[in-house]
């Protein structure tokens, strides 16, 4: 799992040790932005701007950095929480950044936001986004299901999602699930998956069979003979599922 940035809210000690046990020597001010990668017992795993790694406690308050794409036709950014100050930068739809903090004032609600030059400024927190991880575990699930990437483009597409954004999505999703299937859970999820599917082939053929042969006994044992059916789709259907089951659960079994 690729390691997430973070916002520090607090005074944050960072351990040598998942244990908590031996301090760091260095203390986050809030604001301090770092990697977060897997939780260890009560600690989590931090990656320092050196390059450092350490563990801060699982009780931290932090905020996980968003990646957003604009869901309205404009919307201005600036400098400061009031539509007073100057004017960092117009979003139009389909524009991406990142959400850093959540600000709350006299005048209402803000989020602190970084555009893709790595530019900060302040957008009204009743802007309509679409969270990235959103949009690729949407994708990710059609993906599963068995939707096309034509399929799939088009539905974002229709969402209003700026083309070559949408493209970027799909790529970055596929080389996601790739780089998973790769990984030692990844292979054992895909080897259940494909030893499900040599289950559900079985059956069908096993159940093609068995009909085939009902409607066969019944026919033969009638006076003057009938007639009865071969269930052919559903054996050929049922053994091309078997195989292709039983080769995906060997490949992912290795």
């Amino acid at each position: 799992m690729k390691p997430k940035p973070i916002v520090c809210q607090q005074l944050i000690t960072v351990y040598k040790d998942p244990g908590l046990t031996v301090p760091l020597g260095a203390e986050l001010p809030p604001g301090t932005e770092i990697l977060m990668g897997q939780a260890v017992g009560n600690a989590v795993a931090v990656v320092l701007g050196e390059g450092v790694p350490g563990y801060i406690s699982g009780d931290s308050k932090i905020r996980v950095i968003q990646d957003c794409l604009l869901n309205q036709d404009e919307v201005l950014a600036y400098e400061q929480c009031s539509k007073d100050a100057p004017v960092t930068h117009r979003f139009v739809r389909g524009d991406a950044f990142c959400i850093l903090d959540v600000v709350k004032d006299v005048s209402g609600s803000w989020i602190r936001i970084r555009d893709t030059q790595g530019a900060q400024g302040y957008m009204d927190g009743d802007v309509l986004i679409l969270t990235v991880a959103k949009l690729k575990d949407g994708i990710a699930t059609d993906m599963g299901s068995g939707s096309s990437r034509a399929a799939i483009l088009k539905a974002l597409l229709k969402a209003r999602i700026p083309e070559q954004t949408a493209e970027r999505l799909i790529t970055e999703v596929e080389q996601a699930v790739v780089e998973y299937k790769a990984t030692p859970e990844g292979k054992r999820q895909m080897a259940a998956a494909y030893g499900r599917r040599m289950f559900i082939g079985l059956l069908w053929a096993a159940g093609g069979t068995a009909l085939t042969v009902w409607g066969y006994q019944s026919a033969s044992s009638s006076r003057g003979g009938g007639r009865y059916f071969v269930f052919w789709g559903a054996i050929i259907f049922g053994v091309i599922e078997f195989f292709r089951g039983l080769f995906g659960w060997i490949r992912y079994s290795m």
